[in-house]
C-alpha cells in the first residue's frame, strides 16, 4: 500500500469512527492501521476470545471474505457496543460486501472506494 493511499484510507476510516459511540477501538489484521490510529491518539483495545471487552468500533481486514465473514460478524456482535461501528477494509465486490454485512444484521451501511480497496462500515443494532 502506498503512503498516499494509506493516509487517505486512514482518513476515511477515522470519518467512519467519528460517527460511532465513544470507547476503545479494536483493529484486527491491519497492523499499519492499528499503529496509525494509536499514533493519532485513539484508544486501542486488545480482543481475546476469553474476554468480554466492549469496543466502540471494530476495524477488520476482509470482513466479507468468503471464508470468514460469519466469524467476523459473530466477533462484531460479541465485542462491539450497541450502536458501534464495524469497519471493513476489503478488496471484494461492493455488492457482495454489502449483502454479507446486511445479512449479518448491520444497518446504516456506507461504502467508499479508495484505489482497489473498499471501506464499508455499518452500525451494530442497539
Amino acid at each position: 500500500m502506498s503512503l498516499w493511499l494509506s493516509k487517505k484510507l486512514l482518513r476515511v476510516v477515522q470519518e467512519r469512527l467519528a460517527e460511532g459511540p465513544d470507547g476503545p477501538i479494536a483493529v484486527v489484521d491491519l497492523p499499519h492501521m492499528r499503529r496509525a490510529l494509536d499514533q493519532a491518539g485513539c484508544e486501542i483495545a486488545e480482543l481475546a476470545e476469553d474476554t468480554s471487552v466492549q469496543v466502540g468500533a471494530l476495524i477488520v481486514a476482509g470482513a466479507a471474505s468468503a471464508g470468514q465473514w460469519q466469524q467476523t460478524l459473530a466477533m462484531a456482535k460479541e465485542h462491539i457496543k450497541a450502536g458501534g461501528q464495524l469497519v471493513s477494509v476489503d478488496k471484494g465486490d461492493a455488492a457482495e460486501v454489502s449483502r454479507r454485512l446486511l445479512c449479518g444484521g448491520l444497518s446504516d451501511l456506507t461504502q467508499r472506494s479508495i484505489g482497489r480497496r473498499l471501506v464499508t462500515s455499518g452500525v451494530v443494532p442497539r
